[in-house]
């Protein structure tokens, strides 16, 4: 290095003040805006929880009418197992009687 780094040292005592209260200005402006860019973080933030509380509100919501919606289908569903099986028998009660009949005439065709 061909220059002395003493000589950029300040050299009085007003120099060293200056020289300090450059650097507090600098870093109080640094602050500044930090604190500026915290409190647009924390808006954002706020703002994203709060939008999170609607889609948590919205999501429960939902899943209670789906779950309504699967407990009336599963209702029908059973309702509707019943009308099949209970339609079942009905057509195996028309099968025997018909069966029935069917045997009857049958013995009555035989016999003339």
């Amino acid at each position: 290095m061909s220059e002395d780094l003493t000589n950029q040292l300040p050299r009085t005592d007003s120099d060293i003040l200056r020289l300090i209260l450059t650097i507090v200005r600098g870093v109080d402006s640094r602050v500044g805006t930090l604190e500026i860019r915290f409190t647009s973080l924390e808006v954002r933030f706020t703002g994203l929880e709060g939008r999170f509380g609607r889609l948590e509100t919205e999501m429960c919501r939902e899943i209670r009418d789906l779950n309504n919606v699967v407990g009336d289908l599963s209702h029908k569903q059973t309702v509707l197992t019943d009308t099949v099986r209970q339609m079942d028998e009905n057509l195996r009660d028309v099968f025997e009687r018909l069966h029935i009949v069917e045997v009857a005439r049958n013995q009555q065709n035989s016999t003339t």
